[in-house]
């Protein structure tokens, strides 16, 4: 039969019901900065790759402009030699200027070479930036999603933990003051459950046995009742009915 002490432990176990979930969801809103700090990054990674492989590009692509500007540069040298070689008296001389003809020629070949070489870097790499660009554009949207969720979730949380702070008032004012007294202290000792049913004489909140006649005792609920091990408030819980 149900009696007044029996209702005031079930009181305490809705209090402490009503924090548990108050931790539960503090704890939730707690890790929203850092779900969105981990998708910042991950999009600030991917972002860094980027730049860099953007930063080749642009290197290579610069090389390329200063072997093309010494190419010309060597095409017009070889033009003003062949224009002496109409101009020179004496065979020696235009031996010379046929010689500077061949090395001009060879390090332009030389030149073209490395241009063509640097061509294949530059298609490379630009196909390279291209793809990280489109992943990077995808990364975006999909973390723009993810923080939109995000912030969809914690709207909730933060609705969801203003009901459970005003729940938790009504029911600890449905507490009897020097019961509830009672149980922040034993609360702040044991840390945050501070009421456990004991089942079969077995504390659930240390999961140790208690005396068979603390056990009967329980079952009359006629004082406040501590666990002899943990020191937790402790009830006998009801057995289910079939």
């Amino acid at each position: 039969m149900a009696s007044i002490s029996r209702e005031k432990i079930q009181s305490l176990v809705e209090l402490q019901t009503v924090e548990a979930d108050i931790r539960r969801v503090e704890t939730l809103l707690a890790g929203t900065p850092v779900k969105v700090a981990a998708v910042t990054l991950e999009v600030e990674a991917f972002e860094a790759t980027l730049a860099e492989e953007d930063g080749q590009l642009q290197a290579v692509q610069k090389a390329y402009r200063e072997q093309e500007r010494e190419a010309q540069v060597a095409l017009a040298q070889i033009r003003k030699s062949n224009e002496r070689l109409a101009t020179v008296k004496t065979n020696k001389e235009y031996q010379l200027i046929l010689k500077e003809i061949d090395d001009l020629k060879r390090k332009n070949s030389l030149i073209e070479d490395e241009m063509l070489a640097c061509l294949d870097r530059i298609e490379a790499a630009d196909a390279a930036v291209k793809q990280k660009k489109a992943q990077v554009l995808a990364l975006r949207q999909t973390a723009d999603r993810q923080k939109a969720e995000i912030e969809r979730e914690t709207q909730q949380l933060t609705a969801q933990l203003t009901d459970l702070a005003q729940a938790g008032r009504e029911a600890a004012r449905a507490v009897d003051p020097i019961l509830l007294e009672c149980f922040r202290r034993v609360q702040e000792q044991v840390k945050q459950r501070a009421v456990a049913p004991v089942v079969d004489a077995v504390c659930q909140g240390c999961h140790l046995n208690i005396p068979w006649q603390l056990f009967n005792e329980l079952h009359r609920f006629d004082e406040l009742t501590f666990c002899p091990h943990c020191r937790r408030i402790i009830f006998c819980q009801e057995e289910e009915k079939a």
